[in-house]
């Protein structure tokens, strides 16, 4: 097993204080940090890691422009990560997906102090090739979930785009 933390940008390792890394790994809605942050557990592949940021992205409705950082958080929380049902259309994401809860904010960011320091190790990387692979390779074999969400009428033209 392994649990990932998506990530939203390249830019997270250029961060040079804990709480600036914190507030881009671990962002809430609104403002400020999420202290029931995200995570997706995963057979540490390549390919699942690559699912899960696809079908993240597709189910937020964000369009992948590029590839994306992610980190690899297993082993790191003193908590027991708790299963939750994942806010996505996909099933997968739905069964994998995990938060960790933290009681204040200088718990988070000790955590995300610990992750910065050992980025070498634990960053993870997907392109966006991957992730239009993925997505084309689903759609070929019939992927009733991605089908659904390409003739949705909701789905962005960029995603549109990207499934071809």
């Amino acid at each position: 097993m392994t649990l990932i933390r998506l990530g939203r940008r390249h830019t997270a390792p250029e961060a040079e204080t804990d709480n600036e890394f914190a507030k881009l790994v671990f962002p809430a809605k609104g403002g400020g940090l999420d202290l029931n942050p995200s995570l997706y557990e995963t057979n540490g592949t390549q390919q699942q890691l690559v699912q899960a940021h696809a079908e993240h992205t597709a189910s937020s409705c964000d369009v992948p422009s590029k590839g994306a950082l992610h980190f690899d958080v297993t082993g790191m929380a003193s908590q027991t990560p708790v299963a939750t049902v994942g806010k996505t259309r996909f099933s997968f994401t739905k069964s994998a997906h995990r938060e960790l809860r933290f009681s204040n904010y200088g718990d988070l960011v000790a955590f995300a102090g610990v992750l910065r320091h050992s980025l070498l190790r634990r960053a993870r990387e997907t392109t966006l090739a991957e992730v239009r692979n993925h997505v084309q390779q689903e759609l070929a074999k019939g992927s009733v979930e991605w089908t659904s969400f390409r003739n949705d009428p909701t789905t962005k033209s960029s995603w549109k785009r990207l499934m071809g």
